[in-house]
């Protein structure tokens, strides 16, 4: 599951993130990234490994290192290991990353398994799933979402998919499953922007450092919405990802954070009674 200096997809990471070589091979290692030089070299395999650590299916699939994009031409380089092995049978796939599950907090489900490892490297506190494609794992599919019963889930759709994935939503609370549906990219795509997903947004933003989680105060001018809460000195909102990428912060939330930096500021707020203007 290594040979990572022959894998287009994770030469691509290496080259993005040349300062962050251990958190790179480190994602790669979380999700059992393989290479596969069968039938193109350098190729990247994406197993699906059930949450008992079965795997059930190889998904094998060409980058162009340089751009970090799947290679479409002359046509459409992606396979499957049972294929190449030339093996018959029934194969019941699972969501990519399904192996996190047992322990996993909150649950954030992609399209693409590149965008769940990257976004893995950006967004450390959700768990992240990948349906594998627009024909890949389908949310009426029960059994194939059985393991996040009980388990709280924002999906996080593509550009051109927001509509289609609130309905997903739906379907997985009848499974009973806490989904919602974070409307991040619908918001910061532009317009006729459909091929935009959250990996292209995160590789828009500087990697975060190691998450850095220390207590807020729960009370007085210093009180962020539930939910919320500040890693160093960024503002995380309730979907698990900075504030500001949405929208900047309000007059309540900038106190919040000068408040934290600066606790001799929160005590003269509180002692002058001043209030944010604003909610």
């Amino acid at each position: 599951m290594q040979q990572y200096g022959r894998n287009n997809f994770a030469r691509f990471l290496y080259a993005r993130f040349p300062d962050e070589p251990q958190r790179v091979r480190a994602a790669l290692h979380r999700y059992k990234v393989g290479t596969s030089n069968s039938r193109w070299q350098g190729a990247t395999v994406f197993w699906q490994i059930n949450a008992s650590g079965k795997a059930c299916y190889g998904k094998v699939m060409q980058y162009n290192a340089s751009t970090g994009k799947r290679v479409k031409e002359p046509y459409s380089h992606i396979t499957a290991v049972h294929s190449l092995l030339k093996m018959k049978g029934r194969f019941v796939q699972c969501p990519f990353g399904s192996h996190l599950l047992p322990g996993a907090g909150t649950i954030g489900i992609v399209e693409s398994e590149k965008t769940a490892i990257i976004a893995s490297m950006y967004l450390p506190r959700y768990t992240w799933l990948a349906t594998g494609g627009k024909t890949g794992i389908s949310f009426q599919n029960g059994q194939a979402w059985a393991a996040l019963e009980g388990k709280k889930v924002v999906l996080f759709p593509d550009a051109d998919a927001y509509q289609t994935w609130q309905q997903h939503a739906t379907t997985l609370q009848g499974f009973g499953i806490s989904a919602s549906t974070s409307a991040l990219i619908e918001r910061n795509r532009t317009p006729g922007q459909e091929k935009f997903d959250l990996a292209d947004y995160l590789l828009m933003q500087p990697l975060p450092t190691e998450p850095d989680s220390r207590p807020l105060a729960t009370t007085g001018p210093g009180h962020l919405p539930a939910g919320w809460q500040l890693e160093g000195s960024t503002l995380i909102n309730g979907h698990g990802y900075p504030a500001t990428w949405d929208r900047p912060a309000t007059p309540k939330e900038a106190i919040a954070l000068m408040g934290h930096k600066e606790p001799a500021l929160l005590h003269l707020i509180n002692e002058l009674d001043l209030k944010p203007t604003a909610p």
